[in-house]
């Protein structure tokens, strides 16, 4: 039986995780498509970081619709609709996986895909063609819907089954819930499985991709400034601007979902040694990473804050002086003001008076 402790901190979690799942769908939705505005304008879309980006906004709007539907499982009255049979928690629970995956697969493809641009440039020219980037973006999807089948086996309605099925400790019963299909070694098969060899050997790999990247650069940078041309400077530090912005999305990724990987194992081999609340941060963290990445680029691109600016501010500069225009007396008189508003903000904002598109800069995300 429940004490009254653990009530308590039921209620907490659940007025606490709704209104935080909330806001980052609508975070996530926003940010995401602005990243998907921006980043398929013509002068992104010869640059494989850019298709890397890309696939990774599309994943996070996965993450979101995963998260949408996880929303209704703290209200009960959905239950008997969108829960009601096992198969409904198979599928919900294997594309929250299938993203997972296709996450951390994606981040290892842009470790290695970096690494090359910035320590072997020539060969990254003749290799990383964007048709063999889209090809394997193909490939690391079908790994992930592969990957992520047995997934489906570990998971059933809790509406659909009368006996009382365990949940997390202090969090409210889930619509959905752990089973095991094949006996009590698919515990040990579950943790092993997704937190180290999906979650820990890829994230080492990446890490390690990313601290030679650092560590060549660190040490090699004026040798780059003495012996290279203007030209091959310049796009070896277009590729590490790019490798620096993605390496902060990175280390985003790592600091939402290490704490998942590890609370699983700790769950599994050492139980009841972390507080609830813990446990609740834990699984919370992951969902955040879907709307982080935008977040990331704004402070990591200079060229995506700038093409931002370019598709926002002239709506907001329009949309104020439709405003304004609509408390002004004279309906003629505020027509000319709109006409002579849109010149000046077509003038201000048209793309030809940027000098943005040269070829080291396109690389620069």
């Amino acid at each position: 039986m429940e004490s009254a402790n653990d009530t308590i901190e039921t209620l907490n979690t659940v007025e606490f995780e709704v209104p935080y799942l909330t806001f980052v769908c609508i975070l996530g939705i926003i940010g995401n498509a602005i990243v998907l505005l921006v980043y398929t304008r013509q002068p992104f879309r010869k640059s494989n970081a850019t298709l890397y980006i890309l696939n990774l906004a599309v994943g996070d709007f996965m993450t979101i619709t995963v998260v949408l539907f996880h929303i209704t499982e703290f209200f009960p009255v959905t239950w008997p609709i969108l829960w009601a049979h096992d198969w409904q928690c198979a599928v919900h629970r294997y594309f929250r996986f299938v993203v997972f995956i296709n996450t951390v697969v994606t981040m290892m493809a842009i470790g290695v895909d970096r690494y090359y641009a910035v320590r072997k440039p020539m060969v990254f020219k003749l290799k990383f063609s964007l048709k063999r980037t889209k090809l394997l973006i193909v490939t690391l999807w079908c790994l992930a819907l592969v990957a992520a089948l047995p997934t489906a086996l570990m998971f059933q309605s809790f509406y659909a089954n009368e006996e009382e099925k365990s949940n997390y400790v202090g969090k409210s019963p889930f619509a959905c819930t752990l089973s095991l299909p094949f006996g009590p070694w698919f515990k040990d098969f579950k943790a092993i499985y997704l937190n180290v060899v999906l979650f820990f050997i890829p994230v080492t790999i990446t890490g390690y991709l990313f601290t030679s990247i650092v560590g060549y650069v660190w040490q090699n940078n004026r040798e780059i400034n003495v012996r290279f041309s203007d030209t091959s400077r310049s796009v070896r530090n277009s590729h590490w601007t790019t490798a620096k912005s993605l390496l902060a999305v990175f280390v985003v990724f790592l600091v939402c979902y290490c704490p998942f990987s590890i609370y699983n194992l700790v769950q599994r081999y050492i139980p009841n040694l972390l507080p609830a609340i813990v446990k609740n941060v834990a699984l919370l963290l992951p969902y955040a990473n879907s709307c982080m990445n935008p977040v990331v680029y704004s402070f990591t691109s200079v060229r995506f804050r700038r093409y931002c600016a370019r598709l926002l501010l002239p709506f907001i500069a329009k949309t104020t002086s439709n405003l304004q225009h609509a408390f002004a007396s004279g309906h003629s008189g505020s027509q000319k003001s709109d006409e002579r508003h849109d010149h000046n903000v077509a003038y201000v904002f048209e793309p030809k008076k940027y000098n943005m598109d040269t070829k080291a800069d396109v690389q620069q995300l």
